[in-house]
């Protein structure tokens, strides 16, 4: 079975989608226009260490497409939006779909069916999702306890992973062992995005085994392979953001000032057609 999508698939952040998308629909380009090379570290200047991102208090916002529902805006428009005096910090996601080159991953070649995919290479096939995030304090899954880590430590450098112990056991993977994954676009140079990754952490997964109804390697949750946010947007090939959606969640320190916020990013330059709502 050959499941044909002409939207750029679903790439649900591993934090939980913000503004209610159920994860299969996502646009053919997951940003409007191009973006610059995004710093190193743009994690660490966001995120407010002092702020507890697992405890809800409605502050929580986060930026849509008002009028289609499926458009994002370039890497670099939602970091700078996070430089706000309205703010108490900000969580940067970063979702990849990618193909792994290191080892066969859970479900692939089942007959399940399979991703073809517009927009990707010739011949990829999407087989997991790289989510990075830029604190991983801020994961809903681990902070609901979901899922837990049960061996290693949570990924704290770049280009350090964790995944799950199903995906473990099944690719007979271990701490301290490499996976080796393609973004299934291309860099705007033309040549591939690789992500090399170490494995400091494997977690246990009580979460929903697919986001589909359709068996097939990339909506099996077990695939997905966690990381930071610096990890996915400084890859080699991968200036562009091209291959990359964003989705973050802004804190507000008073709900009161989201007009105000809002009104801050217009000036920024957010499009008459996005909005910022409560999530």
């Amino acid at each position: 079975m050959l499941l044909c999508v002409s939207m750029l698939l679903a790439l649900i952040a591993c934090s939980a989608p913000s503004d209610g998308n159920n994860g299969n629909d996502v646009p053919e380009n997951s940003s409007i226009g191009n973006t610059d090379v995004v710093e190193n570290d743009v994690a660490d200047e966001v995120s407010n260490v002092d702020f507890d991102y697992s405890k809800p208090d409605g502050t929580k916002v986060t930026i849509v497409d008002a009028v289609q529902g499926q458009r994002y805006l370039i890497a670099d428009m939602y970091i700078d939006f996070a430089n706000s005096e309205y703010l108490n910090g900000a969580i940067l996601n970063a979702t990849v779909p990618a193909t792994c080159k290191s080892t066969k991953l859970l479900d692939v070649g089942s007959g399940g069916g399979q991703l073809k995919v517009k927009g990707a290479q010739e011949g990829a096939m999407p087989e997991s999702k790289l989510c990075g995030v830029s604190d991983n304090a801020a994961l809903e899954d681990f902070i609901n306890g979901k899922r837990k880590i049960t061996k290693g430590r949570f990924f704290e450098n770049k280009n350090e992973c964790i995944i799950s112990a199903d995906l473990a056991k099944h690719a007979s993977l271990s701490i301290g062992d490499t996976m080796t994954f393609e973004n299934i676009t291309l860099g705007e140079n033309g040549k591939p995005i690789v992500y090399e990754l170490e494995i400091v952490g494997i977690y246990s997964d009580k979460t929903e085994k697919y986001t589909s109804p359709h068996p097939i390697p990339y909506f099996n949750r077990r695939n997905e392979v966690i990381t930071g946010f610096d990890t996915i947007m400084d890859a080699e090939n991968a200036e562009s953001g091209t291959g990359v959606m964003m989705e973050v969640d802004y804190y507000l320190k008073d709900i009161n000032t989201i007009s105000d916020f809002e009104k801050e990013l217009r000036t920024k330059g957010m499009p008459s057609d996005f909005s910022v709502i409560k999530s």
